[in-house]
């Protein structure tokens, strides 16, 4: 464990550093999101129990219209601060956090995050703030072209994992994957926080649900990956949905922002825990 954490700080850390070589860190995010992470979607999707897993889908994607709905009505809150409180970056902070623990096969996280909880974020939360719907771009996404290439090899009984050579790099694989994501993560941190929205009545209520049903799923023995978007900020994504410049995405930004801190200390707290 502690080990794992100081390969993870290392890789944080080593993003700071290169933050300014913006094309490098561009070329990173090309062979993590359009090669290493399909890789072992496709390889860890195909070689799983789908029949046990297959629920996670409704786990990530009712995750986030419970949510929704659950903020809209009874705190009567806008569509876009509901959309703050139902997201959560799941593709890149949860992946760290869940590897971290590991407890759970990473194939069930696949399902609950980037399925669910990535589809409805893309075809449920866009539409709620510009009433349109992202289909296409969901499912050209390479991610979910790799899950359904490795729904479609399980189904036809071809089990990656099963050939010996997979099976021993798979472990390395992964452990690359994070360093790379931690580099990326770092590379993003800013640290102009917002004290207005830090201090406000709306950022405490965020942190109450989500730390209220964080113990819920805990006590209810729910998924790690579900446990785990219960402490994560709002997507990075959900500032893109809006257009440039508008009040909404520049708020969601610093929202998340400030977010990060609060996140680091739960994450922490849970990886004691486990």
């Amino acid at each position: 464990m502690i080990k794992t954490i100081s390969f993870i700080f290392f890789g944080v850390i080593l993003g700071l550093i290169l933050k300014n070589n913006i094309n490098f860190i561009k070329f990173l995010k090309l062979i993590i999101f359009s090669i290493l992470l399909p890789y072992v979607v496709v390889v860890e999707i195909s070689s799983t129990d789908l029949k046990e897993e297959w629920f996670g889908f409704f786990w990530g994607a009712g995750f986030v219209i419970f949510i929704f709905y659950l903020v809209r009505i009874v705190l009567k809150e806008d569509r876009n601060k509901s959309a703050l409180f139902a997201t959560a970056e799941g593709g890149t902070l949860g992946f760290i956090v869940y590897n971290i623990i590991n407890t759970e096969p990473i194939s069930l996280f696949f399902i609950i995050d980037m399925l669910g909880n990535g589809g409805a974020l893309f075809l449920f939360i866009y539409y709620q703030i510009n009433k349109q719907r992202k289909v296409l771009d969901f499912v050209k996404n390479p991610l979910i072209i790799s899950m359904i290439i490795g729904m479609l090899l399980n189904f036809l009984g071809m089990k990656l994992l099963d050939a010996d050579f997979l099976y021993r790099v798979e472990p390395t694989i992964i452990a690359l994957l994070v360093l790379l994501v931690c580099i990326i993560l770092g590379s993003e941190i800013k640290w102009n926080i917002s004290k207005e929205i830090f201090t406000s009545e709306i950022f405490i209520k965020f942190w109450t649900l989500r730390v209220g049903g964080m113990f819920v799923s805990l006590m209810l023995q729910l998924p790690l990956a579900v446990v785990i978007l219960f402490l994560l900020p709002p997507s990075f994504l959900l500032p893109l949905f809006y257009d440039k410049g508008d009040k909404n995405g520049i708020y969601a930004s610093n929202f998340i922002i400030s977010a990060l801190p609060v996140f680091v200390f739960l994450a922490a707290l849970l990886i004691l825990f486990y």
